[in-house]
């Protein structure tokens, strides 16, 4: 009976001894024959139970004997690991064991992963062409749905050849944290060629595929546009910005010839995008071509354009071979920028002999009275310091021998006061008929600035206008009733 005993009490004591023993920990991920871990993975299993405070040992190996073990890391606390600087496209084995109080597990199944190898990348697309000179290039943060970690840095590689060896290469260390990249300044036109690899200090990646793109091979130009005529000689000349919001990066050379061949140009080194040329001449045809360069390289000449110059002034009113209802008519015509003045010259024959000359800076001038029952011939023509242009082609018109035959029976005497006026005018008149009349008054343009209606008793008639909110300058004030019409000018000052 006591053998029994003994027996059945050794049996209680070893069953439980198995069931105090610390369990085998559960592998959890990086999954079995996982194919794109990060290089920062974590090694993660299940927790066990056992007697006191549990702590574990993991082994990280690229061999599955684990001889010589990359990671051999004991007393860990908890159940997860956090690995650093791994190889790249580089397979691991891994395992961990548990211990407590009361003894050490069995080593747990081994499971395997593989780091991943390259990047994908994005921007600019392969054969992309006209890139910008500083290129933005972008990548994947992904590889098969895996969002990239623990990169520490990426070489980026620009070139002019495949191989990468060229005078030319650009060689750039990114920081594992971004996934684009703005290059320096590349060379203008060129072909460059770009592949790039994730890296940390214990190796790399492999290269990613190869891309290619060309950058913008030169100057884009903007105005005026090729074979542009009848051009003001203050044109501004533009073309497209190569730096965005880096104006200073770039120097333009702009050239502005007489001839295509650019024999004598003038030529403007800046750093803006316009050139406001000051030596154009009338009707001159000029050719004009731009070039960039910045610290590593410069361009070839854009595309060449022409433009021409305005020839002439172009008459505007009185028409030509209009019959007038008034003896001082304001000729009319079409302003040109850039001009300093203009002189205009009225005549009684057609060859304009014995021409009344007057100078003006405005694109109208009115006329002192002039004769009833005459033909008057006029035309125009701009100048500046450094040139003049031909005469235009000369306008006619007829003042009738009855224009403004009741003016003196209708309105006389018209006076404006004080002129110049700063804030009102007083304008009066006699007038020998009592009834409506329309005072309007113009400025230099012939554009209505003010206008009203009134009535008024034949005898001597007067009324103030408030212009104090007119602008500096010349203006006209009329006076109409029925078919007279009285003319003053008077100056706000």
């Amino acid at each position: 009976m006591k053998k029994f005993y003994g027996i059945f009490i050794i049996m209680i004591m070893v069953q439980f001894s198995f069931a105090q023993k610390v369990g085998v920990p559960q592998l959890q991920s990086p999954a079995d024959d996982f194919a794109t871990a990060m290089p920062d993975a974590i090694l993660d299993w299940d927790a066990v139970a056992g007697i006191g405070e549990i702590k574990y040992q993991v082994q990280l190996a690229t061999n599955a004997d684990f001889t010589n073990p990359v990671v051999d890391q004991s007393n860990i606390q908890l159940s997860a690991y956090y690995c650093e600087n791994l190889l790249y496209n580089q397979e691991y084995f891994w395992r961990v064991k548990a211990t407590d109080e009361a003894g050490t597990s069995n080593w747990s199944s081994v499971f395997s992963f593989t780091t991943f190898s390259s990047v994908v990348v994005d921007k600019p697309s392969n054969n992309a062409d006209k890139q910008d000179l500083r290129v933005v290039f972008k990548w994947k943060n992904k590889v098969n749905n895996v969002t990239i970690t623990g990169v520490a840095f990426y070489d980026l590689q620009i070139d002019t050849v495949n191989s990468f060896d060229s005078p030319y290469l650009n060689h750039y260390i990114v920081s594992g944290s971004l996934f684009e990249f703005k290059s320096d300044y590349l060379l203008f036109g060129a072909t460059h060629f770009w592949r790039m690899r994730p890296a940390n200090p214990n190796g790399a990646g492999e290269w990613s595929n190869i891309r290619t793109f060309e950058t913008m091979p030169t100057v884009e130009l903007d105005k005026p546009l090729n074979n542009a005529s009848n051009q003001a000689l203050d044109l501004t000349i533009k073309w497209k910005s190569l730096a965005g919001s880096n104006s200073d990066v770039f120097e333009y050379t702009i050239e502005v010839s007489t001839d295509e061949a650019f024999t004598s140009p003038v030529t403007y080194i800046t750093s803006e995008v316009v050139f406001l040329p000051t030596f154009l001449k009338f009707n001159q045809e000029y050719w004009w071509r731009v070039k960039a360069s910045h610290v590593n390289d410069v361009s070839e000449y854009s595309e060449v354009r022409k433009f021409s110059t305005v020839p002439k002034v172009t008459l505007v009113g009185p028409e030509n071979n209009t019959v007038l209802e008034t003896t001082r008519p304001t000729l009319e015509w079409t302003a040109i920028s850039g001009v300093e003045g203009y002189q205009v010259r009225v005549a009684k024959t057609a060859d304009l002999t014995n021409a009344v000359y007057y100078s003006t800076i405005n694109s109208e001038y009115p006329l002192p009275t002039l004769n009833k029952d005459q033909d008057y011939f006029w035309s125009v023509r701009a100048y500046k310091t450094t040139d003049t242009c031909d005469w235009a082609n000369n306008f006619t018109f007829h003042i009738p021998w009855n224009v403004g035959i009741n003016d003196v029976q209708a309105i006389s005497e018209v006076s404006v006061f004080p002129n110049p006026a700063t804030t009102h005018i007083k304008v009066s008149f006699n007038t020998r008929n009592a009834g409506a009349a329309l005072i309007t008054i113009t400025d230099v343009l012939g554009q209505n600035v003010k206008q009203d209606n009134i009535e008024i008793s034949a005898g001597k008639f007067s009324k103030t206008i408030d212009v104090a909110e007119l602008n500096k300058g010349i203006y006209f004030i009329e006076i109409q009733q029925n078919s007279t019409k009285k003319v003053m000018k008077f100056v706000v000052k």
